[in-house]
């Protein structure tokens, strides 16, 4: 029989009331928050530096589609969001210095997909709603499926 490792702290159940248990509680060493939202603060990005242009893609403009597309995960949608085109979003994106904004839309896309992942979970147990109208559009029945 081997020894259990004095380094490594074993997984239990709650100490019980008839006395302390000897053993270490568990410790959370990851700082990293347990959220799917998108935070500014953790992306430290400069946007992309821009000629100047009433039409452009400004540092607020760069700064709010990384947002959206972390809300949403839709290039086109995020584009609109800000006034831009898709295809302006990926020109950017691929810019000389771009890269720290190519990072901030790849971050932004992973968090992105967080949420439609439990988009989908939830669809999958709790179902949707499905309506369905006669031929006068009156509502004939509600389901979920």
């Amino acid at each position: 029989m081997t020894q259990p490792d004095p380094q490594r702290p074993r997984a239990t159940a709650a100490p019980s009331s008839s006395g302390p248990a000897n053993l270490p509680e568990p410790v959370d060493d990851d700082p990293t928050p347990l959220t799917n939202s998108y935070d500014p603060a953790e992306y430290r990005w400069v946007p992309v530096r821009r000629r100047p242009r009433y039409d452009g893609w400004t540092e607020e403009k760069q700064r709010r589609f990384i947002e959206v597309l972390a809300d949403t995960g839709l290039v086109g949608h995020a584009a609109k969001e800000v006034g831009m085109t898709r295809a302006s979003a990926y020109r950017l994106r691929r810019a000389a210095h771009g890269g720290a904004f190519a990072r901030a839309w790849d971050r932004a896309r992973e968090l992105a997909g967080a949420v439609i992942e439990d988009i989908a979970f939830e669809r999958a147990i709790e179902g949707v709603e499905v309506e369905t109208y006669d031929s006068n559009g009156d509502l004939k029945e509600s389901r979920i499926v």
